[in-house]
């Protein structure tokens, strides 16, 4: 093998290597959000149980969480909460572009 296709193999492993570690990222950054939303419900959830066990007595707390942990699906909370941050995103932009089509800023 001379230098150039020696040159050229490398290139070509290099350039799939890059496009695994590239997915790889992209993987992992799914999962991350993923998790870091099942985190935000978990304290949601731990502040209403906080809320529920000073303001009600222990017993009728305790299974007042539990009929609505049990209850409620938490694959369709995170699904709800990427829905309303997705739509959220959306308006930000369209605020974005309305304050620079008028020309002045929206004080949030």
């Amino acid at each position: 093998m001379d230098f150039t296709t020696t040159l050229i193999t490398r290139l070509k492993l290099l350039e799939i290597e890059t496009k695994e570690l590239k997915n790889k990222i992209i993987d992992m950054n799914i999962i991350n959000e993923t998790l870091i939303d099942e985190n935000e419900l978990l304290k949601v959830m731990l502040q209403d149980y906080t809320i529920q066990m000073t303001t009600t007595s222990t017993a009728t707390s305790s299974t007042t969480l539990s009929s609505t942990i049990s209850s409620m699906s938490v694959s369709s909370v995170i699904v709800e909460m990427k829905e309303l941050k997705r739509k959220n995103q959306s308006l930000e932009r369209k605020l974005t572009e309305i304050e620079a089509f008028l020309g002045m800023i929206w004080y949030r």
